[in-house]
């Protein structure tokens, strides 16, 4: 769900209008962003884009250059915290014109990257709180057959995000009691 709210917010700030010194102003038209999961905990987000550098001097618009750029980042929790916040996100990209290399400078332009930084940061403890009191309320009467059991959950922790293939992961351990009834037989 991080891709539609990071294309509305860059979406917005190309609104806003976006200046790079280089470049003058630009008239930018982000289409989508993709994010996938990549080795060594990273993430990878994809931005696809049309930028159109306006001359400072004449207003004189340039050709407008056109695809999608990469970017990786590092997804980083501490434990038992619901806060996932981005570290060490860079640009990948060369091009061999000038036009190509436009999007590689908007995309690392100072300004673009912490609307990225600042959107890929996710506070799930709304998320976390609810999907572990269903877990607990499944827990409460549970039946296996003939088996009965009760759970007492005393301590719920959890540890740091991890990247995976199919997503992010999150490992969970949980400390208490169980008890089990075996009801008669029929």
């Amino acid at each position: 769900e991080l891709e539609p709210v990071l294309l509305k917010a860059l979406r917005k700030l190309a609104a806003k209008g976006i200046e790079i010194e280089e470049l003058a102003s630009l008239d930018a038209d982000f289409q989508d962003v993709t994010i996938y999961a990549t080795e060594g905990d990273q993430l990878a987000v994809g931005v696809t884009a049309a930028i159109t550098p306006i001359g400072a001097e004449s207003n004189r618009r340039w050709n407008t250059s056109k695809g999608t750029v990469w970017l990786t980042a590092t997804p980083i929790t501490k434990p038992d915290s619901e806060l996932v916040e981005i570290a060490d996100l860079e640009v990948y990209g060369k091009t061999n014109t000038a036009l190509g290399d436009t999007l590689i400078v908007v995309l690392s332009s100072e300004q673009v990257k912490a609307v990225i930084e600042q959107e890929l940061v996710e506070d799930f403890k709304g998320d976390y709180d609810r999907i572990i009191e269903k877990a607990l309320k499944g827990l409460g009467g549970l039946k296996v057959g003939r088996l009965d059991f009760a759970f007492d959950v005393a301590k719920v922790e959890h540890g740091s995000v991890q990247v995976t293939g199919a997503g992010l992961f999150m490992p969970v351990s949980a400390q208490g009691k169980v008890a089990a009834t075996v009801a008669p037989p029929n």
